[in-house]
């Protein structure tokens, strides 16, 4: 190999091994929550945990989730929520379009909850809601500001 040629080789490998770091670096810093997700476990604020069954799904800039917290192996709650997100590093805001609650009893660390089916208006105040994301190998946990409350999910579909 000449001199101009070792050059040219060396270069293409620089190059190389520069894009596969900044390319790792990027995807660090980057969370990228699209596609399906199972729901998994309910954790409040003060402990209380509860398995949870369904899926959250996530598109480019939409989300939609439908759960049921269960108890000794039966539903006793479920809620269908839905709109748009922003996500910036690992700060998302949840925007809510709609929102659907089966009506449930009361529950340890739960208050009863009445039947509610509605569009969220422009202008309500709590249709934002902030949360902190974290995904550790095919696992998303969110952790929603306002109430203190997370919810994890498995990973069941990749975008």
């Amino acid at each position: 190999m000449n001199a101009k040629a070792g050059l040219i080789a060396t270069g293409l490998l620089f190059a190389a091994v520069t894009g596969v770091q900044q390319s790792s670096a990027a995807s660090a810093s980057h969370i990228d929550v699209r596609g399906g997700w199972q729901a998994d476990l309910y954790t409040l604020k003060d402990g209380t945990q509860y398995p949870v069954r369904g899926q959250i799904l996530f598109t480019e800039k939409d989300w939609s989730v439908l759960f049921f917290v269960m108890k000794d192996g039966a539903a006793q709650r479920g809620s269908g929520e839905g709109g748009s997100y922003k996500l910036k590093g690992d700060q998302i805001v949840l925007r809510h379009r709609y929102h659907v609650v089966v009506a449930a009893p009361e529950l340890p660390s739960l208050k009863a909850q009445p039947e509610q089916v509605r569009i969220v208006p422009e202008d309500d105040a709590k249709r934002d809601e902030p949360a902190i994301i974290t995904i550790a190998d095919d696992k998303l946990t969110i952790n929603f500001g306002p109430s203190g409350n997370h919810m994890s999910f498995i990973r069941s579909s990749a975008p």
